[in-house]
């Protein structure tokens, strides 16, 4: 259903934001203002969208999640859509435009002139994941023949309509990047000098085709503000901006999070109950397996748990520890990876470290096991089977917690992908088994 007039806008927004008009909602700030409209059902907050002017729109589109203004867009008229995406910053629209079905984007793209509809298909064509998918085309260029005078009245000029001045790219006659300049430099350089002569050459730059994880790196390591987008020309085609970036960590952060747990990376608590059932049954249908896996292994020593009924209550102790120990050291791997900590570095010295922590805390925690083991049974040999346990398998879990993502991204995988499934798998496994395989050499000595 499409919104066709704005007749009762009003009323509807004094109902739903508490007797505050459009007027006084679009003074609020963009974030603020699709705070509000994210409330509202998919239609009411096309309406609300409909009443205020299409920058403040844009604006609040802007702020939302591309999910989440989908669903108003979707509801908007096709003539109100196409002005809003007009205001929306390029790289804004073109992301929202994404989450559109074929037939309605083309529709909103009909309604945009030549200029704007060229630009938000040539963003499109990026991936999504790459420097090119999340750059913006605003950025300030000025040729390097310019003098110092002319260069301040051309910002002077496009003031308005840029993404940032924080830094002024200079290009040559073929829009190749050739250096960039600070306010400062500009500002302070002498009337008589041209760009070419103030500039600084050595700069860094940003393939088209780079993983957006990797440019976030970058500003991690330099802390610049923005950086230039270029092509396999060095020609200039646009700029990524710290502000981009951090939406990129967060989403980054999330995805981590839930490949770690077998659950969708592009799930949402507002996610469709099909969406989420599609993406998290195959890896419940894997973990389901691995747990037949784990139940067998507690199978083959049924006749020791039979004579020793206390080996299965303390099962779970020695794998809980296991899979915790297992998980704390694959974390700091994951991140070590993802923050480029692990590059330079050897396997050889990462696991070493890990066995060092292994051992550590194995022995710190299997002399507390085997303590309250002894006071509660009062069976030093059982005492000692849940201390030596202890020690194995964190020892096991640290070092497996570690290799188990690094394996992965040298396999070309991500390192996070259900990582916790396949650990927990094998500090399980083989936590049962050890522990057990003690338990019936303890049984086979009373013997």
């Amino acid at each position: 259903m499409s919104v066709n007039g704005v007749d009762s806008e009003l009323e509807l927004l004094r109902d739903t934001t508490g007797g505050a008009s459009v007027e006084a909602l679009a003074r609020e700030h963009p974030a603020d203002v699709a705070e509000v409209i994210q409330t509202m059902p998919a239609l009411e907050g096309a309406q609300v969208l409909t009443a205020l002017s299409p920058e403040a729109a844009a604006d609040a589109l802007g702020q939302m999640r591309e999910e989440h203004a989908e669903q108003y867009v979707a509801e908007l008229a096709l003539d109100v859509a196409a002005s809003a995406v007009h205001e929306m910053a390029p790289d804004d629209a073109a992301d929202l435009l994404a989450e559109l079905p074929q037939a309605h984007r083309d529709q909103i793209l009909a309604g945009l002139d030549v200029e704007d509809r060229v630009q938000l298909e040539t963003l499109m064509a990026y991936p999504s994941t790459s420097a090119g998918g999340i750059m913006s085309p605003d950025v300030t260029a000025l040729s390097q023949d310019l003098t110092v005078p002319e260069a301040i009245g051309a910002l002077r000029r496009i003031a308005d309509e840029s993404e940032q001045l924080y830094y002024t790219y200079v290009v040559d006659n073929d829009n190749r990047l050739a250096g960039v300049l600070s306010l400062h430099n500009l500002l302070f350089a002498r009337g008589t000098q041209r760009l070419r002569d103030i500039m600084i050459t050595s700069l860094v730059t940003v393939p088209a085709d780079m993983n957006r994880e990797e440019v976030a790196t970058l500003f991690t390591k330099y802390g610049y503000l923005a950086l230039p987008v270029v092509d396999a020309d060095n020609r200039l085609l646009g700029i990524v901006t710290v502000d981009d970036v951090v939406g990129v960590i967060q989403d980054e952060a999330t995805e981590d999070m839930h490949r770690m747990v077998g659950a969708g990376a592009d799930e949402h608590v507002g996610s469709p109950v099909r969406f989420v059932l599609r993406r998290r049954i195959p890896w419940l249908l894997v973990n389901l397996g691995t747990a037949f896996l784990a139940s067998s292994v507690v199978g083959a020593f049924e006749s020791t748990l039979q004579q020793m009924t206390a080996l299965a209550v303390l099962l779970p102790i020695v794998a809980g520890q296991a899979g915790n120990t297992g998980l704390q050291s694959m974390a700091v791997m994951i991140r070590g990876i993802a923050t480029g900590e692990t590059r330079g570095r050897r396997l050889t010295q990462m696991l070493s470290r890990e066995v060092g922590i292994g051992l550590g805390t194995g022995v710190l925690i299997g002399l507390a096991c085997a303590l309250v083991c002894l006071f509660w049974r009062g069976d030093p040999w059982l005492a000692a089977a849940i201390g030596a346990a202890m020690v194995a398998c964190m020892l096991m879990a640290t070092v497996s917690g570690a290799l188990v993502p690094w394996c992965m991204k040298r396999l070309g995988f991500d390192p996070a992908q259900s990582a916790s499934i396949i650990l927990t798998t094998i500090t399980d496994v083989a936590g049962f088994g050890i522990f057990l395989a003690l338990g019936t050499l303890l049984v086979s000595m009373r013997h």
